[in-house]
């Protein structure tokens, strides 16, 4: 038989190699091995992988949820460490059940149980530790209770019992392992000495002089030297605050009443004034005061004292005034005849319209009340007669009574008291005048000078010490912020 030749091949292949062709025997066979181990190689490859990837997604949605369960445990009102277990269990099975490929499964499963270990731990001590805080602020709610309870008790053998209720709540607290021992006798001792310190402080706001009595009688306790000295001094404090409250609350009722009885005082007869008097309701000087002007027969006839009425008028918008004294003066000066029923009445008002922004019973005038009292020391100091003062300040407050801002209430005043001096020296023409006519001190030569009278100015100057004045004819005058002045050469 003819023998058929076989191509060999020479392991290159060229672009004219028609094909290729592989020789038989144990060659052939072993690359066919090497392929497949190749193939199965590769594909064990990718499922390594594809197993890698599903239990790492797995365990990171898992450790995702864990972590916000361990946070819930931070503020969960249910403190049952059951549930939380069984929420654990529970991500484990709903994750564990999207998973496909079993080997991922199983890798997933056995790394959960350890993750669910750790968080598992951590979300039992969050919530022993949420449960202790909780029983200390319960028992710390009960103490504060039962505190009122000691505080109130009405014999020793109640408190007695108050304090041995105490103390067996808080022996369940170190029974269970909320408190140490240790805590729970410094909590003991400390409750008990927070009870009797708030049991004085109690007594001593309710009846301080009782609570003295019963201090020093040892009835709060045994008490050191020091502690004893202490609550001595709160309770004498105590004392005179009542005190204070007590005066405040009754020259607080005698400045109103006082004020509403001098208002009416020709309608209140004598009999209420004395009724009035003995209960309390004003004060007794001035009660005695206005029996004496009422029960005074020459009382409705009468002038008034002009200097007086010019102290009271000027006082009356002082600041820092003590309003309830300047009621006894006004009512001392109706007692005396220098002043009016009726002007005393005026005083009262202006007495209660202070009041009302007044700080411990002493005016704050308002900037009206400042004008009013500018005015009247300007009219006080111009150097005119008593008899003058007293017109000018009467006109003045009558204008005042009308209302007016203190822009107008300032030029009211500097009107009025022109035309008094203009009435009282209708000669008055130049400098060398003006100190005979208004007195040495020259007060309110400005307002001669720069007002509309006979005396012109001509130019003013600002100096640093007032401002220099100068007429038509050339006479000058440095005029102080005072209202003094002085004639220059």
């Amino acid at each position: 038989m003819a023998k058929i030749p076989k191509l060999e091949s020479t392991g290159k292949l060229t672009p004219l190699s028609p094909s290729i062709r592989i020789s038989g025997g144990a060659g052939a066979g072993k690359g066919l091995q090497d392929i497949g181990k190749v193939i199965s190689t590769t594909a064990l490859a990718f499922q390594k992988i594809a197993v890698e990837n599903e239990a790492t997604t797995a365990d990171t949605e898992s450790r995702r949820r864990l972590k916000e369960l361990e946070i819930e445990a931070t503020t969960s009102e249910d403190l049952n460490p059951q549930i939380f277990e069984q929420r654990i269990q529970a991500i484990k099975q709903e994750t564990s059940a999207g998973m496909k490929l079993p080997l991922a499964r199983s890798k997933f499963q056995q790394q959960f149980d350890r993750n669910s270990l750790i968080s598992g731990f951590n979300i039992k001590r969050t919530l022993n530790s949420r449960q202790v805080d909780r029983s200390v602020a319960t028992l710390n709610d009960n103490l504060d209770a039962q505190k009122f309870e000691f505080i109130n008790a009405g014999s020793e053998v109640e408190k007695n019992k108050i304090i041995l209720d105490m103390n067996s709540k808080i022996d369940e607290r170190v029974r269970l392992g909320v408190l140490t021992a240790v805590q729970g006798g410094k909590l003991k001792k400390g409750t008990l000495k927070n009870w009797s310190q708030a049991s004085i402080r109690s007594a001593i706001a309710t009846n301080p002089e009782v609570a003295k009595k019963d201090i020093t009688d040892g009835v709060f306790g045994d008490l050191t030297a020091d502690e004893t000295a202490k609550w001595l001094e709160v309770a004498d404090k105590k004392i005179e605050q009542n005190k204070k409250i007590v005066e405040v609350a009754r020259d607080t009722l005698w400045l109103n009443n006082g004020g509403k009885v001098i208002t009416n005082l020709k309608e209140t007869s004598v009999a209420d004034l004395i009724d009035l008097t003995a209960a309390g309701q004003i004060n007794p000087q001035l009660g005695s005061d206005l029996v004496a002007w009422k029960t005074d027969k020459d009382s409705p006839q009468y002038e008034d004292n002009k200097s007086v009425w010019m102290e009271l008028a000027e006082k009356s918008v002082s600041p820092e005034l003590d309003l309830r004294e300047f009621q006894l003066e006004v009512g001392k000066a109706i007692a005396n005849k220098d002043i009016q029923a009726k002007e005393g009445a005026e005083f009262v008002v202006q007495v209660q319209n202070l009041f009302d922004k007044a700080v411990a019973f002493k005016s704050r005038p308002s900037l009206k009340d400042k004008v009013v009292g500018t005015a009247i020391k300007m009219f006080g100091g111009s150097g005119l007669t008593l008899g003058s003062i007293f017109n000018m300040t009467k006109e003045f407050i009558e204008g005042v009574k009308k209302g007016g801002n203190p822009d107008e209430l300032e030029k009211s005043a500097d009107d009025i008291l022109k035309k008094e001096i203009k009435n009282q020296n209708p000669s008055l023409s130049n400098f060398e005048d003006i100190p005979n006519a208004i007195g040495s001190k020259g007060k309110a030569f400005r307002t001669v000078f720069d007002g509309n009278t006979q005396v012109k100015v001509d130019k003013k100057i600002k100096k640093d010490d007032g401002v220099l004045m100068i007429d038509a004819a050339g006479n000058k005058a440095l005029v102080f912020p005072d209202g003094t002045f002085q004639e220059v050469d």
